[in-house]
């Protein structure tokens, strides 16, 4: 988690070395699948972005193991649904809207 770019650049060139396919001609197929992961850990990894992300998801499943919740009474909704429009659908105190087969019907 705390590594540094150079560091994570020079464990992959390490692992590519070791689990080069030319290396292991015997099981060059296990070869290729240890490359496979080892460049896509390092595409992830490599990139800050991703990399912030990727440490963003192991947090959040640690989180949920242990049964902490992130408190969200903060975050605020972008709009708010006037209370008026929820209690009286379309403004109309004395209507009420139903879905009948594919549309709407207003009935009062």
């Amino acid at each position: 988690r705390g590594a540094v770019d150079d560091a994570i650049k020079k464990s992959y060139r390490k692992l590519v070395l070791l689990w080069h396919p030319d290396k292991h001609p015997k099981d060059r197929e296990q070869a290729e699948e240890k490359i496979r992961k080892i460049n896509s850990a390092y595409e992830t990894l490599g990139n800050p972005v991703k990399r912030d992300g990727y440490i963003q998801m192991l947090d959040a499943i640690e989180r949920k193991k242990k049964n902490q919740k992130l408190d969200t009474s903060l975050i605020q909704p972008r709009m708010s649904i006037p209370k008026e429009f929820m209690l009286c659908p379309l403004g109309h105190p004395d209507k009420f809207v139903r879905v009948v087969g594919d549309g709407l019907k207003v009935q009062s």
